[in-house]
């Protein structure tokens, strides 16, 4: 089984199983993988009447085949906030193979969003930590992410600094309220180009994970 985490989701990672299903069905798990966890966690998530917090839902198949069973699983609110995240009391979902915020914009938070949450995920653990993808609308807006990272955790081991992501949407993101802080729209008139001034989702990545707990000796 692989569980993925995503903290900071919102209702563009669906409101529902359904359409949280057909926001991941292109997931490609890896070989010999038959379930894939999704934990959807954001205090911007909102969901459909009906859908129940605290337990993970059949959200289809994914994989070539689409033979690979997707759950997923929700809670408003924030990861460090969330029964069980800190492992006390049983949780709902496997143990997290890894954790993703998507635009996550950490630098810009107060010190009580983000950091709490950076923390659980960063703490050296015995059995090792999951990786932690972050992503940012650009180059630029990532790298002071990273330099919040490095504040909180200076020991966390990075599998990649920021740099332009190959996955990177090609739909413009527009976003006004920034222009104040210098981001400002591509020159082109085209579609932003990841790694320019232009603003589009994922357009830049960065991965770090847990220092390694020290051996006693």
């Amino acid at each position: 089984m692989l569980t993925l985490l995503v903290v900071g989701a919102d209702r563009k990672e669906g409101t529902c199983p359904e359409s949280s299903g057909r926001v991941f069905c292109d997931l490609e798990p890896p070989r010999g993988c038959t379930t894939v966890e999704v934990v959807l966690v954001g205090p911007g998530l909102s969901l459909e009447y009906g859908v129940r917090q605290h337990e993970m839902h059949n959200a289809g198949r994914v994989g070539e085949a689409r033979t690979v069973r997707l759950s997923v699983g929700y809670h408003v609110g924030r990861w460090h906030d969330m029964p069980g995240s800190d492992g006390d009391g049983k949780p709902w979902f496997g143990t997290i193979d890894l954790a993703v915020a998507f635009n996550a914009g950490i630098y810009g938070y107060g010190p009580d969003e983000w950091l709490p949450t950076l923390r659980m995920l960063l703490e050296p653990v015995p059995d090792g930590a999951p990786c932690l993808v972050v992503t940012g609308y650009t180059l630029e807006e990532l790298e002071d992410d990273e330099e919040a990272i490095r504040e909180l955790r200076p020991n966390a081991t990075w599998v990649w600094e920021p740099e332009v992501s190959p996955h990177a949407s090609h739909v413009p993101r527009v976003l006004g309220t920034w222009a104040d802080d210098g981001y400002r729209p591509n020159d082109s008139g085209g579609p932003p180009r990841p790694g320019d001034w232009g603003l589009a989702d994922n357009a830049a990545w960065c991965c770090c994970v847990a220092a390694p707990v020290p051996e006693s000796s």
